[in-house]
């Protein structure tokens, strides 16, 4: 799949168009910097349905056999933190999505590995998980 060209916002709310941000991750063979761009372009591809890219960017112990397509409307990332070491890295991050007409968020501290160069996602916490859909900051 060819990115068009355009202004397109990342979904990943960096503020830059896809194809500056998370885009070339998901669409070329260009890989991830850090653990916090692999976090974001993983975001990017749940809410774009690139599930190859989700598996391939998933550590191959942890990986799921089946890539499921999530009913979970995405709409906001926000990186609440990160801790970057040379081959291990935690991202702390929030994730909005509205399911049957309310918001939802969910707050996760993923690990990270870097093993041949490329990061992977290996697995996360779950911090806390908001269902009241009427929780705002």
């Amino acid at each position: 799949m060819k990115i068009k060209q355009g202004k397109t916002p990342c979904p990943c709310c960096s503020g830059q168009t896809l194809e500056q941000c998370c885009g070339p991750y998901i669409y070329t063979t260009a890989k991830a910097p850090d653990a916090v761009a692999l976090m974001r372009s993983r975001y990017t591809a749940n809410v774009k349905k690139a599930f190859k890219y989700l598996a391939d960017t998933w550590h191959q112990d942890n990986r799921p056999a089946k890539m499921g397509a999530g009913k979970a409307n995405w709409l906001k990332l926000e990186v609440v933190d990160s801790k970057l070491e040379e081959d291990k890295a935690w991202v702390e991050f929030k994730a909005y999505y509205g399911h049957a007409d309310h918001m939802h968020s969910f707050h996760e501290k993923s690990f990270f590995v870097r093993e041949n160069n490329e990061w992977l996602y290996v697995d996360g916490d779950i911090l806390e998980q908001d269902h009241c859909g009427h929780h705002h900051h």
